[in-house]
């Protein structure tokens, strides 16, 4: 058998969605029936049609009109997302107060702005939202792990995004610090609450009720 083999688009992306070469992505348009690759550039500015052409769960958020590649994210990021979801989750499946939902789901604020937090809530009250194809507006509470790639690079700008939305309540999870930041909304804008460390116990504004010892997501 020989070492080399002719290189198709099917056979690269191995069925899958897309294809990453770089920063950007290959895969196949159906709108235009043929393989593509993204031309993105952190100098142009985007809006939802253009986030609407890429393919399914796109590792992309357009943030203030700009596409942004999110790498993946490492085993510690997944670890505790997976924790925060079972202790969320958990707890709002016994109350019936609402819809938990984990990245990657796209939260459209406007036609500049879509965004895939690690963890998002949606209240009873705020149930008209969930559309089909993504949250349309603002949920109560989103949750973010920092991670190499993304800390602090891009969380000014969201963060003031979500207070302009008004999501209720936002943490921002640091891995390497083992602590949560959470920040209340107030008048559109998001101001720190606490800064929890291990020994410490949030509860939450936005769903009511729900506790959590921070120590139970950091693996001590």
């Amino acid at each position: 058998m020989p070492i080399l083999s002719e290189a198709t688009f099917e056979r690269l992306l191995n069925r899958g969605h897309y294809g990453i070469i770089g920063n950007q992505l290959l895969f196949f348009s159906e709108q235009l029936d043929k393989f593509v690759l993204t031309d993105i550039s952190e100098n142009e500015r985007y809006a939802a049609h253009d986030y609407d052409l890429l393919p399914e769960n796109a590792p992309f958020q357009l943030i203030n009109g700009k596409l942004i590649f999110m790498a993946a994210p490492k085993t510690i990021h997944q670890r505790i997302s997976m924790d925060l979801s079972i202790e969320i989750g958990t707890f709002i499946k016994k109350n019936r107060n609402g819809e938990l939902f984990h990245a990657p789901t796209d939260v459209k604020f406007d036609e500049k702005n879509i965004v895939q937090p690690d963890l998002l809530f949606v209240s009873i009250a705020r149930k008209q939202l969930i559309g089909e194809k993504n949250i349309q507006g603002a949920p109560d509470f989103i949750i973010e792990i920092l991670s190499d790639s993304t800390a602090q690079k891009y969380y000014e700008e969201k963060m003031n995004l979500y207070g302009q939305y008004d999501v209720i309540e936002y943490w921002i999870v640091k891995p390497t610090e083992q602590s949560v930041d959470v920040y209340y909304n107030h008048e559109h804008q998001m101001h720190l609450q606490q800064q929890a460390g291990v020994d410490d116990t949030i509860k939450s504004k936005a769903i009511e009720g729900f506790e959590l010892e921070v120590k139970r997501i950091f693996f001590i």
